[in-house]
């Protein structure tokens, strides 16, 4: 990732303890000339769920809240195929005990240091784009 434009606001926790944005878009830009959009929105009214799509020119995915949803045809008449593969799969501190072994035993790391510094890297310069509001490089630590 080479760049993020991002824009967010407060509007659903103006006038209480939590001071940062509630909603952020953000658009990232791929050294391989990909887009991504990411939004964050911690404001909604709706049960807590990740959505996930990724658009390709030979297959579409869309995770649902029920299931996912694979499209491999434009054509309405072709039906999806449906997934029904477990979300998220893994719980949410699940990895913090492997990140721990590694530390102190020296197992291997599901997620290495350099994916995990990465991915703050990314989320600083998501966050200073919408401070800024205008796209800024992604300075990897």
């Amino acid at each position: 990732m080479t760049e993020v434009a991002a824009y967010g606001n407060n509007i659903s926790s103006r006038g209480t303890q939590f001071n940062y944005n509630d909603l952020v878009v953000c658009i990232l830009k791929f050294e391989s000339g990909m887009t991504g959009k990411i939004s964050v929105n911690f404001g909604c009214v709706c049960p807590h769920f990740h959505n996930l799509s990724v658009y390709g020119t030979e297959a579409t995915f869309i995770n649902g809240s029920e299931h996912g949803f694979l499209y491999e045809s434009r054509d309405p008449a072709v039906e999806p195929k449906k997934i029904f593969e477990t979300y998220p799969g893994v719980h949410k501190g699940d990895f913090i005990y492997n990140f721990v072994d590694s530390i102190l035993n020296g197992s291997r790391e599901e997620i290495s240091q350099e994916e995990i510094f990465n991915s703050m890297s990314v989320c600083f310069a998501i966050e200073e784009a919408a401070d800024r509001g205008r796209p800024v490089p992604v300075e990897y630590i």
